[in-house]
This record gives structure tokens, C-alpha cells and sequence, in this order.
């Protein structure tokens, strides 16, 4: 069953892309990929990179790309004016790099590396596919995004497609605090985690088919502050089934188990009903930090103590997984300051070994596995293209107004880099609201935007047009 859902993804993606419109079939594709298909389970091909969830998602994304994307083009209401030349270059040079930085990450790296009787092997010239396969992963949704979802009215539809699959998700994640997480091992015969760290104070923290309870937490995070800004932005008589949706799903987070998310969702709850002007204030009070968090771990400027003593005020156990966490970082971070520029590259060479070569760390936060595979040059690319659409959001309320939408989408990037800090939750779902924030800050639509909906091209009977069947020429009368 695995085998079959991973190699029919790009068809069952290709299907999406033909019966909806552009920006739709994006969307759609990469939530129902992403919620339903299965966790750590690779297909090796000789000579080639494991096909994976990632890998048949970001397939999916390029081939409805190269087929239907041409028709997308033609329609004179989604043209957009390049209003912002530096966000346009930082994300051009972060692009650049990531791609050639793990050439420079190789020549740095071509010796093995001896743990105990565990040796690593080299990089090799054929590991640079691997790691550029890699960054083509959140590249390919990213630069969708920013140019077919850059207005708010594709913004709104974002929203309410997240919601409409919280919803959907939400009764499966039910089951799964009723029965315990036990769905993707019915389906896909294996559990994609460990069953013990699902199991809290008698309860259970279900995962359902993501790759850890903490992904679910935060896709329910990302799905209560969709709905509660469809509320803010509604019109009055149509605000109650929102507000309605978000409560229902803010109480399906707190059953959930995921206390580190549901603490960020009352923290972006609040921010959503602040004036403006404070919601871009706190976007950069943790975008910036966030960027050097690297230096200030190091130099000893979080106070992780009383993180540590809050934490052990709520549930003692809590205070030693986030204990455990702090340990782990300390020493990846070490041994990443090891190769601080271009980084220690693949095969595990930047985690910590014993002296009988087994491994003892744990990398779980996604700033130290970043910076300990690609080093100072890697961490500042990477987090550049992800955090550069929010610092520049300032920038562009001089010259246009944000509405609750776009707001939304920069508010909720916002806890994801909060919660970046402890988890790897990075997701395709992330890349494409960064994409779609970077293209409202460097673009304008050349003409008001329409809603989908009303397109008179998106009605399906419509003649659709692609690179293989240009429309006619139409002699003039």
C-alpha cells in the first residue's frame, strides 16, 4: 500500500492540476499529498535519490507546473508588477546559494571522518544530487507560490482550504485520541513513529499520518488561526461559522496533547486582534532574533533556565524532554562551530558519536541541522529566503494596505519559527505561505485581482490551453 500511494502520487497530482485552476490545484495537491500520504517510507532506486513523500510531492508540484501552468499565464487578471527589486534579489542570491553551497560543502569535506570504530564516509561529487534534490524540495513550492499566490484574494482561498482540511483532519486525529495512534500502521501497515512517545499521562497524542504528534499539533495550530482570521475578515452575517470552526479546532488542538503549540496559538490568537502596527512590531521581534539564535545560544543569552523552571512548574517530564533538548543542542551546536562556514555536510557528520562509534545526539530543532550541514553560509540562505518575506511585510504596508489574510499567513510563519527552534517542522505546507508572502511583498497585480470563482477561464467546460495547444489566432472583423 505504501509503495502504490508514493509511485501514483505525480498522477493522482497531475488529475488535480487538470479539473482545477492553477493556484487551486497547487494548494489542494500539496495538503492532500502532505496529510495522507506515508511517513518514512523510501523507494531506493540505483543511482538515483530515495523516492519519498518529499520527492513525489515536489514532482507533483513541477510536472502540474510544466503542463498546465501556460494556461495560467494567459489570463491578463493574475499579471504582476515587480514593486519590490530587493526582495527579489535577496531571494534570487539565498536561491543561488543553497544550491551551490553544497559544492563548497563537499570540497570541505572529502576525507572521512573516524567515531570510534564508526567511520563516515567522505562527501562524494554524487552526494551533491542528493543535498540539491534536497533544497529543490522547498524551493520548487516556495517560487509557485510567490507568483500564483501572491494576492490576498489567493490568500483568502489559502485560508479557506487550510480550514476545510483542518476540519476534515480534525475527526481523524479524534480517533486517533480515542483509540491511539494507530491510523497510518491500519493503512500503511507500520507505525512512522515511535508508539511510546505518543502516549502521554494516559492519554495519547495522535500523529495520524504525519511524521510525529508534534507536526499534528502544529498543522492544528496553523488551521485554528486560518479559521479565526476568515472570522476577522468576513462580513458580519457570515462570521459566525468561522468563529464557530476555530473553536472547534482550538479544542481539538488542546486534546491533541501538543502543549508547545497550543501555548503559540494563544500567543497568535492574541496577535491577530492587535492593531496593526504591533503585529509587524512582533514579526520582527522574532524574525530577528531568530536569524542570529545561533550566536545568542552561544554566547549564553537565552535564559533557558527559567524556560526550563516554567516548564517544570507545568509537568515535571516536560521539563526534562525540553532539558534533554537543551543538552543536545549544546553539543551539535559545538561540534557544528567545528566547520563553521561551509558545514560537515551528509552521512551524519555533523552528530555526535561515543567511543564505541554509536550515535548519542538527537537533532531535532531545524536551525542546528542546518547549521551543522551547511554551516554560517547554509543557516543565513536558508533562513533568508524563509524569513525575508516577513521583514520586508513592513515595507510593503507603506505602499499598499495588508489585509487580515495576509496578516494571517505572516502570523502564522511566526509561530512556525518559534517553533523551529525545538522542531524540525518544516513542512511543504510552510514553503508555499512563505512563497505566497514573498509574492505579495515584491509584487502588485498589474490589474485587480478576481476571486477564482468568478474567472470566467476557470469554468471547467471552458477550453483550457496549455504549452501543447496555444489558442487559436482570431482574425480581426
Amino acid at each position: 500500500m505504501p509503495l502504490l500511494a508514493i509511485l501514483s502520487w505525480p498522477l493522482i497530482a497531475l488529475i488535480f492540476f487538470a479539473q482545477m485552476p492553477f493556484a487551486r490545484a497547487l494548494v489542494v495537491s500539496t495538503l492532500v499529498g502532505y496529510l495522507l500520504l506515508p511517513e518514512r517510507f523510501d523507494v531506493d532506486l540505483p543511482g538515483l535519490p530515495a523516492v519519498n513523500k518529499l520527492f513525489v510531492l515536489t514532482a507533483g508540484m513541477a510536472l502540474g507546473a510544466l503542463f498546465f501552468r501556460p494556461a495560467a499565464q494567459q489570463r491578463p487578471q493574475v499579471g504582476l508588477e515587480n514593486r519590490d527589486v530587493w526582495i527579489g534579489r535577496i531571494v534570487i542570491c539565498a536561491i543561488v546559494v543553497l544550491l551551490c553551497a553544497p559544492v563548497l560543502t563537499m570540497l570541505s569535506n572529502r576525507f572521512p571522518v573516524f567515531q570510534g570504530p564508526t567511520v563516515l564516509p567522505a562527501m562524494r561529487p554524487w552526494d551533491l544530487l542528493g543535498m540539491t534534490l534536497g533544497t529543490l524540495y522547498f524551493v520548487v513550492p516556495f517560487l509557485l507560490a510567490r507568483r500564483y499566490l501572491a494576492t490576498p484574494d489567493r490568500h483568502r482561498m489559502l485560508l479557506r482550504l487550510l480550514l476545510i482540511s483542518g476540519l476534515l483532519y480534525s475527526l481523524l486525529v479524534l480517533v486517533e485520541v480515542r483509540l491511539s495512534p494507530q491510523l497510518h500502521n491500519w493503512v500503511y501497515g507500520y507505525h512512522q513513529h515511535s508508539f511510546a512517545q505518543h502516549v502521554r499521562g494516559g492519554a495519547f497524542r495522535p500523529k495520524v499520518f504525519l511524521q510525529h504528534g508534534l507536526w499534528v499539533g502544529f498543522f492544528l495550530f496553523t488551521v485554528v488561526i486560518a479559521a479565526l482570521a476568515l472570522f476577522r475578515s468576513s462580513e458580519q452575517n457570515t462570521r459566525v461559522p468561522y468563529l464557530l470552526a476555530g473553536l472547534w479546532l482550538f479544542g481539538v488542538l488542546f486534546l491533541s496533547r501538543n502543549f508547545g503549540a497550543t501555548m503559540i496559538a494563544v500567543l497568535i490568537i492574541a496577535l491577530l486582534f492587535v492593531p496593526r502596527v504591533w503585529q509587524i512590531r512582533a514579526v520582527l521581534v522574532v524574525v530577528i532574533p531568530f536569524l542570529l539564535y545561533p550566536a545568542v545560544r552561544q554566547a549564553g543569552l537565552v535564559p533557558t533556565d527559567r524556560i526550563t523552571q516554567f516548564a517544570a512548574s507545568i509537568s515535571e517530564d516536560r521539563a526534562q524532554s525540553f532539558q534533554f533538548r537543551l543538552d543536545n543542542e549544546d553539543q551539535l551546536l559545538a561540534r557544528a562551530l567545528e566547520k563553521p562556514v561551509f558545514g560537515w555536510g551528509s552521512w551524519g557528520r555533523s552528530l555526535i558519536y561515543d567511543d564505541r562509534g554509536e550515535r548519542t545526539s538527537t537533532s531535532d530543532g531545524t536551525w542546528v541541522i542546518v547549521l551543522g550541514e551547511l554551516g554560517w553560509v547554509g543557516y543565513l540562505s536558508f533562513f533568508a529566503l524563509l524569513t525575508a518575506p516577513l521583514l520586508a511585510l513592513g515595507r510593503a504596508g507603506r505602499r499598499k494596505d495588508i489585509p487580515v489574510e495576509t496578516v494571517a499567513l505572516a502570523l502564522i510563519m511566526i509561530g512556525n519559527v518559534i517553533y523551529l527552534i525545538p522542531n524540525a517542522t518544516l513542512t511543504p505546507l510552510a514553503w508555499l505561505l512563505t512563497g505566497a508572502l514573498a509574492g505579495f511583498v515584491q509584487f502588485d497585480p498589474v490589474r485587480q485581482d478576481t476571486s477564482e470563482e468568478l474567472t470566467p477561464s476557470h469554468d471547467p467546460r471552458a477550453t483550457r490551453y496549455t504549452r501543447f495547444a496555444k489558442e487559436p489566432k482570431r482574425n480581426p472583423v
